[in-house]
C-alpha cells in the first residue's frame, strides 16, 4: 500500500483583490503625504526615502482597524516596527 503526500495549499487570492488593495494603500500614502508633508507622525522626523515611508493603522488590523484616510498616519520603517500593533 502507498501513501501519497497530499500537498497542503492555501487557497489563492485573486490578484484582482491584492491589485486593489495596494492600489487603495498607495493612494492613502499619496493622500497623506500631500495633506502632513513626509513627516513621522510618531517621531516627527522628515523622511527622505519612500522605501522608509511606511502606512501605520492607529487602530490595529489585528484589532478590526480599517484601511482608511482616517484610521491610518504616516511612519519611519524604524518607529512602524517598533510600534508593533499596540
Amino acid at each position: 500500500m502507498r501513501y501519497y503526500k497530499i500537498p497542503k495549499r492555501r487557497p489563492k487570492i485573486p490578484k484582482s483583490y491584492k491589485n486593489a488593495e495596494v492600489a487603495q494603500t498607495k493612494f492613502i500614502k499619496n493622500q497623506l503625504v500631500q495633506k502632513n508633508g513626509a513627516v513621522c507622525a510618531i517621531c516627527g522626523k522628515q523622511i527622505l526615502n519612500k522605501k522608509d515611508l511606511t502606512l501605520d493603522h492607529i487602530k490595529p488590523k489585528s484589532k478590526g482597524g480599517l484601511t482608511t484616510l482616517e484610521n491610518c498616519q504616516l511612519a519611519c520603517r524604524k518607529c512602524n516596527i517598533k510600534k508593533g500593533s499596540s
